[in-house]
Parts: C-alpha cells; sequence; structure tokens
C-alpha cells in the first residue's frame, strides 16, 4: 500500500499537508463516505494537467489510502469496495481499490473473498486470452494479481500460467506462486536463469519467490521440488556474489531467508537432506570472510534467524514478525 509521508510543498503555493489530519490506525471509518471520497479525488487526478496540482492530489490520494489501509472495521468496506471495483473505470481508482481489498481480504467473509477472486480473474481475463494491456491499464493488472493470491483458490491462481512466460507479467506470478506454493519447480527454474545471467534485480524477485514457495509457516510439507536442488542452488548465489554492493545486499538477505526456510528442521518431514543441511550450516559461518564488513553486518539478523531454523529452534514473536516483512510487497 502507499505509505507516503505527507509532505510541506515550499514555492508559490506552498500547501500545507503536513496538518491534513488523517485518522490514527484502527479507528472505524465510515466505509462508504471514505470510498466515496477516494473515488472523487481519483475522478480529479484524471482530469488534472498541472505536474505541481497532480503532485498535491497524489499525496492527498496517498493520505486516504492510509487512512482506510488502517481501518479498525475492514470487514465493513468488502461490500461497497467490491461494488466500486466491479463497475470500475477509472485505473486510478482500480488499483488503489485492488491494493485495499487485498490489504482487507484477510478480514473478508469466504464469499467476499471468492468474489473479489472472480473480479480479479475478470480484470485479468483479456491477458489470459492473448490480448495486450498497456499503461496505466497494466498496473491495474499486477494488483490484481496480487489480490488473486492472496484470495483466490488453487485453480483460480494456476490460470496465471496463461501469463508467466509474459516478461511484463513474470515477477507478478512469480510472488503470486510463491506465496501460495504452487509451481514451485518452475520458480527454482526462473530463479536458477536469473542467477545464470547475473541480473541482480531479477533475483531478488526470483529469490524472494523461491522463498516463500518452499516455507513451512504452518508445517505444511512442500512438494513438487528437489529441495537439495534448492539448497544447492541458493548456496552457489551467495557464495558466487560476495562482490555485491551494500545497494544490492538485500537479494542476500532473500537467499539467506530461502536457504533457512528450505533447510527447516522445526518439522520432522522436510523432505531436504542432512547433507544439504550441513553444506547450508557451513556457508552461513563463513560469510563475515566471503563479504566485506559493510554488506556482512547486514545479514547479521537473517542468519540469525536462519541457522535458527536449521537448528530446528522456536522463533521469537520480533523474528516472526521479520519474516512476515520480508512476505509482503507493495
Amino acid at each position: 500500500l502507499e505509505w507516503q509521508k505527507a509532505e510541506l510543498l515550499v514555492g508559490e503555493y506552498e500547501v500545507a499537508n503536513k496538518n491534513k489530519i488523517i485518522a490514527p490506525s484502527g479507528t472505524s471509518l465510515n466505509a462508504v463516505n471514505e470510498l466515496h471520497s477516494l473515488r472523487q479525488k481519483c475522478d480529479q487526478l484524471l482530469g488534472e494537467k498541472s505536474s505541481f496540482y497532480r503532485k498535491i492530489a497524489y499525496d492527498d490520494i496517498s493520505s486516504q489510502v492510509t487512512a482506510i489501509a488502517g481501518a479498525g472495521n475492514k470487514a465493513d468496506f468488502a461490500a461497497p469496495m467490491l461494488n466500486m471495483l466491479e463497475n470500475c473505470r477509472n485505473v486510478e481508482l482500480a488499483i488503489r481499490l485492488f491494493r485495499l481489498a487485498r490489504a482487507h481480504s484477510n478480514y473478508w467473509t469466504d464469499k467476499d473473498r471468492a468474489k473479489l477472486a472472480k473480479i480479479c480473474i475478470d480484470q485479468l481475463y483479456s491477458e489470459f486470452a492473448g490480448f495486450s494491456t498497456y499503461g496505466l491499464k497494466r498496473n491495474v493488472n499486477f494488483q490484481a494479481i496480487y489480490a488473486l493470491a492472496h484470495c483466490g483458490s488453487d485453480a483460480q491462481v494456476l490460470k496465471l500460467n496463461y501469463i508467466r512466460d509474459n516478461k511484463i507479467y513474470r515477477p507478478y506470478c512469480l510472488y503470486a506462486f510463491g506465496l501460495r506454493q504452487l509451481e514451485a519447480e518452475w520458480v527454482l527454474e526462473q530463479f536458477e536463469k536469473d542467477v545464470a545471467v547475473k541480473n541482480l534485480g531479477k533475483i531478488g524477485v526470483s529469490a524472494h519467490a523461491l522463498g516463500l514457495a518452499v516455507r513451512r509457516g504452518t508445517g505444511k510439507r512442500v512438494e513438487n521440488v528437489n529441495m537439495d536442488k534448492v539448497v544447492n542452488a541458493l548456496c552457489k548465489t551467495i557464495e558466487h556474489n560476495y562482490d555485491v554492493s551494500d545497494n544490492y545486499s538485500g537479494i542476500i538477505v532473500s537467499c539467506i531467508i530461502a536457504l533457512g526456510y528450505a533447510c527447516d528442521q522445526r518439522y520432522t518431514d522436510n523432505t531436504v537432506s542432512e547433507k544439504s543441511v550441513v553444506k547450508a550450516r557451513e556457508l552461513l559461518l563463513r560469510l563475515n570472510m566471503l563479504y566485506s564488513s559493510s554488506v556482512a553486518t547486514q545479514f547479521t539478523k537473517s542468519i540469525g534467524i536462519a541457522e535458527k531454523l536449521m537448528n530446528g529452534m522456536i522463533l521469537s514473536a520480533e523474528e516472526q514478525q521479520f519474516l512476515l516483512k520480508k512476505i509482503e510487497i507493495d
């Protein structure tokens, strides 16, 4: 979601957005009124030509989105939000509604979540049929994929196979399949391809998806992927990218977390071999020697968590929260 801070714009026209009153997180809001206000602001944005006033409009919309995202009565937003999404013709509004629906969906009924999934499928139907969309309409599709990953059935999420090889949609499909632990072998293949060409930007996306695909947060056994192959690919990536700069340290953090998930010993039926677990443990012990001190210090938290997973230890609430934040996307 859009967690942008309000700014004070100084110039010929001074706009004190910092003085806006935003309801604190957890406050109950009037769902219909809030969504109506958001729609009006998005309608005004589409008609605004001035870059200066567009910036003001974006900030105003961002504040509204933040307030709705933090509402304490998320379930009350389901019906009006779904109704608005079904009839939405404003792409700026649709982008934000899909993002909000995804954020709220855990508080909705199964019936409402199923309706959201259907709206996502309808939004993506033209792409599934081979008809491309462009511009902001594509951004709407991105958010629809994210929302589908959270509320769709396995069969619905697997429809993303129609577009997963489209380079535009590939990163979004990676996240969706990773989150739902579907097509794990394909996720691993994409990770290996990205590593082969050393595309750091893509490695970050596929490493994150791979970590999601092999995690066992609920004890669910991961099927249809060779876990030893996963460990080998991750170890190779961590070991061979020792020259990565501080700016890309997050990629290695994603790989370390994925490695911890792949070697998770908290459950008895993990399919990874002891040989792979030993290999992973030994690599983590050598990271301080492989990487520069400025980069290695950024791995401390993730290494500690990965080692606890490999040793079958219970994570603290803070460590669990750290992993949950790594699952989230904007």
